[in-house]
């Protein structure tokens, strides 16, 4: 949709997650739904781009679908994110649009072409919501006891049925980010806790 200076104005599905997407299960009636922001951080002030998958509750109609639409805007050939949904088009977060676009807006908001648009992304939510609740195919475990050969030339390794030889703790003074064996992440073989 052309604003009257010279940008377009349009929508993006992919804060929605593809229904091949790699996001992991949601809950029975949530979808995986993209967060863009802008924050500002720092001493400085500056700006920076957030972006997040979050579990977000699924649409029922294409009124609720408009919260998980992104506006974009194209200029100059390039499309940068407007960090507002579909359901944030309002004067209130645009002030800087004219009588005349916002004018434009209604019509395309009720477009075929729009409505057509807002059909497909309640499907896509559908979708996605379909993959998301199915329990995966099990994994096939690649993990197998193996007998390693025995090095005879004072390896501490085993042959099958032999006791290990003791285990002699090493003291080792404790810094910060050091992993001990009496951490619960070291017993479960597991280096995050």
């Amino acid at each position: 949709m052309k604003l009257s200076d010279g940008s377009d104005l349009g929508i993006s599905t992919e804060t929605i997650a593809s229904p091949r997407h790699a996001l992991g299960l949601c809950p029975e009636g949530m979808i995986w739904f993209k967060v863009i922001r802008v924050t500002t951080t720092g001493e400085y002030s500056l700006r920076e781009i957030r972006q997040y998958w979050i579990q977000a509750q699924l649409p029922r109609d294409v009124e609720e679908v408009k919260q998980y639409l992104a506006l974009v805007r194209k200029k100059d050939g390039r499309v940068s994110w407007m960090f507002l949904y579909l359901s944030e088009l309002t004067p209130d977060h645009l002030g800087w649009l004219t009588n005349q676009d916002w004018e434009n807006i209604r019509a395309w908001l009720s477009s075929a072409r729009m409505r057509q648009g807002l059909r497909d992304a309640l499907e896509l939510c559908h979708q996605q919501h379909e993959t998301n609740v199915k329990t995966p195919a099990p994994v096939l475990a690649v993990d197998e006891l193996t007998d390693f050969p025995v090095n005879t030339t004072g390896s501490t390794l085993t042959q099958p049925g032999q006791s290990p030889p003791a285990f002699e703790p090493v003291e080792s003074p404790r810094g910060a980010g050091d992993v001990h064996s009496d951490s619960p992440a070291v017993r479960l073989g597991r280096l995050d806790s």
